[in-house]
């Protein structure tokens, strides 16, 4: 189905919540708003590199967004800040003053970067505070025009309730059939080392070092959402 017939399921829109897509080495485009004109693509194919983190009644979800042609830069440009012996960036590992330069790093990528951040979580139902937050980070990107998402592998059933959700979602109109959704595994895609840190970031931000989500501020878009 054309895009512009597609009916999907709309969410409240979010006070102070910016609908523009900054990737890589282009300016900033509305939503919907191609190259030349052309509605629904940006420059290039779209693909969303997707973490978690969570802390505390806190369940955050981070996709960060980039063109697939200037995947192979950023691979490097992360690669580049790798330590000696270091196999992988994990934000959890990292001390503070690394996770400031990580911070900047991301920013300077110039990828945007979609975050929702779930609020009142209940600390035994985090795979329902994840499905809560996939479903409108997915219907966030499927606005952003992505067409493939790549979250961070878990274990195999945690894997197919993604799976699962991500189905039911397409059926019940909440992203169209041009998203794809897949699992990868960080250790061989540094580009899922993105997310991580911005997930780290913002997650950081609501605990005391904001200045480490500020860090991030010119390429973020940040949704809070109420679990219940």
């Amino acid at each position: 189905m054309p895009s512009s017939t597609r009916v999907l399921k709309q969410f409240e829109p979010i006070e102070g919540s910016r609908r523009h897509l900054v990737v890589g080495r282009y300016a900033a485009l509305p939503v919907g708003q191609g190259p030349s004109g052309c509605p629904g693509r940006a420059v290039g194919r779209s693909v969303a590199f997707v973490d978690e983190a969570i802390r505390e009644r806190w369940y955050v979800l981070a996709a960060t967004v980039l063109i697939e042609d200037d995947a192979e830069r950023i691979r490097e440009h992360l690669q580049g800040l790798l330590l000696r012996r270091q196999q992988r960036l994990h934000w959890r590992e990292e001390s503070a003053p690394r996770r400031a330069k990580l911070a900047s790093a991301v920013c300077a990528t110039g990828c945007t970067s979609v975050v929702v951040v779930g609020i009142g979580m209940d600390q035994r139902k985090q795979e329902r505070a994840r499905r809560r937050c996939l479903e409108r980070l997915l219907w966030e990107l499927d606005q952003l025009r992505v067409e493939r998402v790549v979250a961070e592998t878990r274990h195999a059933e945690r894997n197919a309730t993604d799976i699962r959700a991500f189905g039911a979602f397409r059926r019940s109109g909440v992203v169209s059939a041009a998203l794809s959704f897949e699992h990868g595994q960080p250790a061989q895609e540094p580009l899922l080392w993105l997310p991580d840190i911005v997930a780290g970031a913002v997650l950081s931000g609501r605990t005391g070092r904001s200045e480490l989500r500020l860090a991030l501020e010119d390429t973020l878009i940040e949704i809070e959402i109420e679990l219940g």
